[in-house]
């Protein structure tokens, strides 16, 4: 809110002078939160600093985040590993039914080897999907904990003026918890 002091009045062939006493409120205002817990690092601005929508104003910890993302990297890196072994085992289980219908037919196995055979890779195929609903569950972790490495930098939503800052530097901050309030003071 800004104090106004003086309204002039003009109007010919006289002018003048009225002094009002009011408040302005701007129509925008945003409270911006954290989407993640952690530390303050760092916080450079003060209230009744511009900001421009998407700069970076308020920096977190992010070594949890990045220890997190570590983690499902790895996660990643070994259900992909899991899937190309099991492709293999299918692809190898697949020969063998072929060479089990071959045998059969011949008289070289019996119809139980060769409903083993069947089943065996039946189990193959079931494998591969497994791993692949394993890798596409470690791509969802990782993008979740991509997320949370960018949510360590809290930027503006929108163009304005910071009215109230709310934490400071070495602040340790819930998730949803209020950083700064942003004004817009184009129309007021």
């Amino acid at each position: 809110p800004v104090e106004v002091a003086v309204v002039q009045v003009r109007s010919e062939p006289f002018s003048s002078t009225v002094p009002i006493t009011g408040t302005l409120v701007s129509l925008a205002a945003v409270d911006v939160k954290a989407e993640t817990a952690g530390r303050v690092i760092r916080f450079d601005r003060m209230e009744g600093d511009p900001v421009r929508a998407g700069e970076t104003v308020v920096w977190l910890d992010r070594e949890r985040a990045d220890l997190a993302l570590r983690q499902a990297e790895t996660t990643v890196q070994v259900a992909e590993a899991t899937l190309a072994r099991t492709r293999v085992i299918e692809s190898y289980n697949c020969q063998e039914l072929e060479r089990a219908r071959n045998l059969v037919t011949s008289g070289g196995i019996t119809d139980r080897d060769l409903k083993a055979a069947s089943v065996t890779e039946q189990e193959g195929h079931a494998q591969v999907n497994l791993a692949k609903a394993q890798l596409d569950q470690a791509q969802a972790l990782l993008a979740a904990a991509q997320k949370q490495v960018r949510d360590c930098q809290v930027q503006a939503p929108v163009s304005g003026m910071i009215q109230k800052k709310v934490a400071n530097p070495g602040a340790y901050v819930e998730a949803q918890a209020v950083l700064f309030s942003l004004v817009h003071n184009r129309k007021l």
